[in-house]
């Protein structure tokens, strides 16, 4: 029976009923449900058992999984082709319009700020006896040592220093709260911290992402810049030693500079990119060669380039001496001795890359025979899966050409 209608193992006309209505559904519409449901994982059934998997099939899976390899490799580098670059102004005016992002220098604050640090504040306060005690019975878990409680008078020194951090910090906050309301109000930040001999900074133009070094652990500090306009006073802002009251004085909105004022910069970027090309141009003429029969030994002598030997390693990770790249990995199970060379070459690490196989480690057998079954029925599950999706798509397509299936929303809207 369907274990949710069961009382004691038996059905129960009255849990039946009570479940449809609550669910809003006759019998005949559940049991059609039902009906459909059983089919479906008839079906289902019938595929996956005539799914099957060879003992070929598991071996290679595990010999993918396990077999090391060796590959010889020789990078063509960008910078080999630097220096042959020539420019013109032309030229470099066409790679700054076409790469305006990458020149475009972001918008600009200006800031003048009070700074109340807790430190600053601590040397006014006193701690007397009362305090220090009473602030070791309240945390006595901090004195705590192989379980037993320091005495106070070895721990004294360091709770003075906490309890004048904190009460510092508090100062330093209370006096940021103060200088904050009454500048609001009066709108004198300048003649606000001469009254109280408060010290102005200024900090020049700066990038929103990269803010002077005193304001950088703040996360939000960007945020808080981009909600002031010019002349605006910030909120309170606290940090891990005390606390600012900033004004921004000056916004430079993002602007493009001329090539004149940044030739430089765009001519090493040109000359990088030129040599990209380059470099990429040539490694495919190498790869184009060695495939065509030329050996790679002679091209490298030709071309001034050292080939290298990774050693055995296991693909799917990084490779070593040339580091991690998806495609470069998938390429290496692929590649044999009858078929030496990939189909490209890859860009690691701003070169470009040409590999060739050079031999398969001995597959280590010992682990096969107790990994063998699990092998197998993963391999299993992932063709019942594959076919029964395989089925479904079919299916569905199928009463969709024949009417009897239809979408009134799209996949995406949903």
């Amino acid at each position: 029976g369907y274990e949710p209608f069961l009382r004691n193992g038996v059905f129960d006309q009255r849990t039946y009923e009570q479940t449809l209505r609550a669910n809003k559904m006759t019998a005949e519409e559940f049991e059609e449900v039902q009906k459909r449901l059983l089919i479906i994982t008839q079906v289902e059934d019938l595929i996956g058992n005539a799914v099957r998997v060879s003992d070929q099939e598991v071996h290679d899976f595990y010999r993918m999984q396990n077999e090391k390899i060796n590959i010889d490799y020789l990078q063509v580098s960008p910078r080999a082709f630097v220096d042959g670059i020539k420019t013109t102004p032309a030229e470099l005016e066409a790679f700054l319009k076409s790469h305006e992002g990458q020149f475009r220098v972001p918008e600009q604050v200006q800031i003048k700020y009070l700074a109340f640090m807790g430190q600053d504040y601590a040397a006014a306060v006193r701690v007397n006896d009362t305090d220090v005690a009473d602030y070791y019975e309240r945390h006595k878990e901090l004195w705590t040592k192989d379980k037993k409680v320091q005495p106070l008078a070895e721990v004294r020194d360091r709770i003075v220093a906490e309890l004048n951090r904190a009460r510092g910090m508090y100062a330093a906050a209370d006096a940021a709260k103060k200088a904050h309301d009454t500048i609001y109000q009066e709108e004198n930040f300048d003649a606000y911290a001469s009254e109280k001999k408060l010290t102005v900074r200024n900090a020049g133009l700066f990038r929103i992402s990269d803010p002077p070094a005193e304001f950088r652990s703040i996360a939000d500090f960007g945020k808080i810049l981009a909600g002031l306009q010019k002349n605006d006073m910030s909120r309170v802002i606290q940090t891990e030693e005390g606390y600012y009251l900033l004004v921004v004085t000056d916004r430079k909105a993002p602007y493009l500079p001329g090539l004149k004022e940044i030739e430089p910069e765009v001519e090493r970027q040109y000359r990088l990119a030129e040599a990209k090309k380059l470099a990429q141009k040539e490694a495919d003429a190498i790869l184009a060669r060695v495939k065509k029969g030329d050996s790679l030994e002679t091209v490298a002598r030709e071309k001034g380039l050292r080939i290298t030997e990774t050693g055995l390693f296991q693909p799917g990770g990084a490779v070593p001496k040339l580091g991690a790249s998806p495609e470069l990995s998938e390429a290496l199970y692929q590649i044999s001795a009858k078929k030496p060379y990939p189909e490209s070459v890859f860009s690691l690490d701003g070169s470009y890359v040409i590999v060739r196989f050079r031999e398969r480690g001995k597959l280590d057998e010992t682990g096969f025979a107790s990994q063998k079954d699990s092998i197998a029925r993963y391999l299993k599950q992932a063709k019942q899966g594959e076919v029964v999706k395989a089925w479904v798509e079919a299916n569905k397509a199928a009463l969709i050409k024949e009417g009897r299936l239809e979408f009134t929303r799209d996949v995406k809207d949903l």
